[in-house]
């Protein structure tokens, strides 16, 4: 869409801000972006007591809303010798983004407050048109029932996805590839970290001496290509129907012992940051701030997107130094309310942690916390002697369900030690699969996500084991179906399977398990057939069968089933490994 130059009369009698161009008109839910000038740049343009440029916006209802602005300096990127390059194209800008909520005659200016003064533009106007068909708003919990999300239109969302971290040489490029082939096979969601070695705002540089050359603690101008490089992620990803949750600290830079970066950590006294031990991030008043700082920033610059699915405080926090529960609540309530603060959108707020019930009980107090909307947890085989995954984590997601929120397994697989002991353990990828399904069997707000998502799943082309189960899940409504533990049960002669299943309103899930066949055990894949499904507790009527094959190896018709006193038998088609089940009334 064309942009809208800026009308004289627009501008500040003082000229302390100029609105340059903005669009005209807008869809419904998607990005509005203006651009601004400033007579006076600032000497850091990160530190709002230096420059604070916001818009004020009125809705047609008259509401108001406030968008924090930014700095922003463009790129554009080149794939060279198998690398992404990227250089600076023309000069930084500011810019304000905003993703209107509701159609309609909108009013919006510009002001700005520095040392020297302030002002600000007079009103313009932006309209705002009807949404496109793909775009339903932000997800927030569903209602009526919390464990599942929706987005403001009522529209459902199940995550089916994986961990998508941080790139390779390739950059951009490898997300390019790697969400294409996620979309292609009906994935829907990524968890994307902001590290140092990726797209995170804060780093030390060193010489080939390891002598430290420059830190961009505070300060971020070094970084701008990072901050590109994940713009493009999260536009791509909205264009796929990516949803992205953003982990804003991986807890090796507050850390020691697990993953320890906390040598390299601008934060670190030794690299000209504020602190002599990594545990006084969550109590030093300076770390606090500069933490807000950057807040601010990413709320600014990525808060205006509708495929922002939560901000992740923390990875892992109770693998940091810091031990003591009551100060990791306190730091996630200020900074989860910091968010809350100048998020327009008001996308949810999440942490998480390592093992649920087993970490000084910090998740309990942190996800007590009502400034958390979400519930994550991670679980590995490695650290639960190769327990079958379908029994471990129903189990897990029931206790999390305590918390009256939805529940994400955020990392979930085989090992968590690497990508030769990933495969070792589950090198048919058994583990992986399980996961998936075991996350909507759980009564979770989507699949168990995988991690090794460069190394393992990319390869190995795992994408191909989320396409069924997307297709098993399209459309339902499970904010609004009141899903409940199903009474199904499964058999076939000579064979052991296991039944699990969700039944809701107009519903019902089943998943059919070949026991043997566990990544623990070795993948016994030998046909089963003869086997029957019993079904009680269903409304009586006609209903619609589907049967999918998990593995997306065969395809069975769409067949009809009669439904009397509350039960019903189902032949199962022949299978080999699992198989699921889809009835609708």
């Amino acid at each position: 869409m064309a942009l809208a130059a800026a009308h004289p009369a627009c501008e500040a009698e003082d000229h302390l801000v100029e609105l340059v161009a903005h669009p005209p008109e807008v869809r419904q839910w998607d990005r509005f972006e203006a651009a601004a000038r400033l007579e006076h740049e600032p000497e850091n343009p990160f530190d709002p007591d230096e420059i604070d440029l916001r818009a004020e916006l009125v809705a047609p209802d008259g509401t108001r809303h406030e968008a924090i602005g930014f700095y922003y300096q463009p790129f554009q990127r080149a794939l060279v010798g198998g690398g992404e390059s990227l250089a600076a194209a023309g000069a930084p800008v500011w810019k304000i983004r905003f993703a209107p909520h509701r159609r309609g005659s909108w009013r919006f200016r510009l002001s700005v407050e520095t040392p020297a003064g302030s002002g600000s533009t007079s009103w313009a106007t932006l309209e705002v048109t009807a949404p496109r068909p793909s775009r339903h708003g932000v997800l927030r919990p569903g209602a009526p029932d919390h464990r599942y999300l929706c987005f403001d239109d009522g529209a459902p969302f199940f995550a089916v996805g994986e961990n998508m971290a941080w790139y390779d040489r390739r950059g951009t490029y490898a997300y390019d590839d790697w969400l294409g082939k996620l979309a292609a096979q009906g994935g829907n969601y990524i968890r994307v970290w902001m590290p140092a070695w990726g797209f995170g705002l804060e780093e030390v540089e060193r010489d080939a001496g390891g002598k430290l050359t420059a830190a961009s603690l505070g300060d971020y101008s070094r970084r701008l290509g990072q901050a590109w490089q994940l713009d493009h992620v999260i536009e791509r990803a909205r264009e796929l129907g990516v949803y992205v949750m953003l982990t804003i600290q991986h807890h090796g830079a507050f850390s020691e012992t697990f993953n320890a970066r906390w040598t390299d950590s601008p934060y670190n006294r030794a690299n000209g940051g504020p602190l002599h031990r990594p545990e006084d991030f969550f109590t030093d008043d300076a770390a606090r701030d500069l933490f807000k700082r950057r807040l601010r920033y990413l709320v600014a610059r990525w808060g205006g997107s509708d495929a922002l699915l939560a901000w992740e405080l923390f990875n892992e926090v109770d693998l940091t130094e810091q031990r003591d529960r009551a100060t990791l609540v306190d730091w996630h309530r200020e900074m989860a309310r910091e968010i809350r603060d100048h998020d327009p959108g008001r996308h949810m707020v999440t942490t998480s942690v390592t093992l649920l019930g087993e970490a000084f009980d910090i998740d309990h107090a942190l996800f007590s916390l009502p400034e958390i909307d979400l519930v994550q947890f991670h679980r590995y085989g490695d650290m639960i002697g190769k327990a079958d995954f379908t029994r471990v984590l129903p189990d897990l997601v029931a206790t999390a369900d305590g918390f009256g929120k939805p529940v994400l397994l955020s990392e979930v697989g085989a090992d968590s030690r690497g990508v030769a002991e990933t495969l070792q353990n589950d090198p048919e990828g058994i583990a992986f699969h399980d996961i998936l399904w075991s996350g909507l069997f759980s009564r979770s707000a989507g699949t168990g996500m995988g991690w090794w998502w460069d190394e393992v799943v990319d390869p190995e082309n795992w994408y191909v084991h989320f396409r069924p189960l997307a297709t098993l899940v399209q459309d339902v409504t499970f904010h609004d179906e009141g899903f409940a533990p199903a009474g199904i049960t499964a058999s076939a002669p000579g064979r052991t399977l296991a039944a699990h299943g969700l039944a809701g309103r107009t519903t019902l899930l089943g998943w059919i398990k070949n026991t043997a066949h566990q990544w623990s055990t070795g993948g016994d894949a030998t046909v089963i057939q003869g086997a029957t499904v019993e079904i009680s507790g269903i409304a009586d009527g006609t209903w619609t069968t589907r049967w999918i094959d998990p593995y997306g190896e065969t395809a069975h018709p769409q067949q009809k089933l009669t439904a009397t006193g509350g039960a019903a038998t189902l032949k199962v088609p022949s299978f080999a490994r699992d198989i699921a089940l889809r009835l609708r009334r």
